[in-house]
């Protein structure tokens, strides 16, 4: 495998626009809010599919999920892809995913006190939150394979290219024409860059979380999205940047998943095998079928009952893409 998109033929390397409304724009999705009372849109930043049960992980939720005033007032979505179009196209409610079932990945431990005696804040120490979406309004096939992540055996290494990708133009322009017309931007764009430095500890009391440091330009509305090894396999989710200055280049903090053990927050995710999904299979030994694989047993024992006493269910780690399944001793 290689990136998932070929930068060479795409331009500047540093940010080039990736047009691809069928694959990695089912993948990987914009995310922002919808105003409860005038539609208005916000950007938040991007989010990527982890494993063929819906799970989807970001880094831009925090806010919106831990504040009620925030939560009252908007609803946080994912936009998926409406296809091919040309000019100016309207854009239609049915493609707003609203978001739920969202969870934190975030320890909290004590600071070092500064007063004897001083209260201890909790700090974070692992910035990535995972969601599922409500589609079921969403017209067409919106299906896709997930993201193959790797969380174990080749470890990124200073010097490797990476690959980000995610939507840094999410915006919505609300004109002051009579009509009030808003114009909704949002294209994906990919980076490459290098990786500097690995940061198992973090960056200082705000930034505690394991890091890879990139020597990239990577804009606001990408963090949350993905970074892949030049093997195609995701490594890290982009966590935040700092803008180029002057003769500096830009510098971009991807968290390591590896390191805060994502599958933990996705169990869906087989760690040993990235392109793999672990879960329950609903199968048949002779002739050889896998009906379906399931994130729990009832499940695929309800699926199960419908095909008949040949089939059973298995909990195991099945090849995404193949009717491959092994099962779990």
């Amino acid at each position: 495998m290689a990136f998932p998109i070929d930068p060479a033929s795409h331009g500047s390397l540093e940010q080039f626009l990736i047009q691809d409304p069928f694959n990695l724009r089912k993948q990987i999705l914009p995310v922002l809010t919808v105003d409860k009372d005038n539609g208005f849109l916000t950007g938040l930043g991007t989010a990527f599919l982890v494993d063929p049960f819906g799970t989807f992980v970001t880094a831009v939720l925090k806010d919106h999920f831990e504040t009620p005033e925030l939560r009252e007032t908007a609803v946080a979505t994912v936009l998926f892809g409406m296809g091919l179009g040309f000019g100016t196209v309207g854009l239609s409610s049915k493609y707003f995913a609203p978001i739920r079932e969202a969870m934190s990945w975030r320890k909290a431990v004590p600071e070092p006190p500064v007063l004897i005696g001083a209260p201890q804040s909790p700090r974070i120490v692992a910035d990535v939150m995972r969601f599922h979406v409500d589609a079921s309004a969403v017209p067409g096939p919106q299906s896709a394979p997930p993201l193959p992540v790797r969380l174990s055996g080749r470890r990124p290494e200073v010097a490797d290219r990476v690959l980000a990708i995610g939507y840094p133009e999410l915006t919505c322009l609300k004109h002051d024409e009579p009509d009030k017309t808003m114009r909704f931007t949002e294209r994906m764009y990919g980076a490459v860059g290098t990786i500097t430095g690995l940061l198992p500890q973090g960056r200082g009391l705000s930034y505690p979380w394991p890091l890879i440091e990139v020597e990239a330009h990577w804009r606001s509305g990408m963090s949350g999205g993905p970074v892949f090894n030049e093997l195609g396999e995701v490594i890290g989710l982009v966590s935040f940047s700092l803008e180029p200055d002057g003769d500096l280049p830009g510098v971009g903090y991807a968290t390591d998943l590896a390191d805060v053990q994502l599958h933990r927050l996705a169990p869906g995710i087989d760690p040993s095998n990235p392109g793999s999904a672990l879960g329950f299979g609903v199968l048949r030994s002779a002739p050889w079928h896998l009906a379906g694989i399931f994130p729990d047993e009832a499940q695929a024992e309800a699926f199960r009952h419908d095909l008949g006493e040949s089939y059973e269910v298995r909990f195991g780690s099945h090849r995404i893409g193949s009717d491959d399944f092994m099962s779990s001793s």
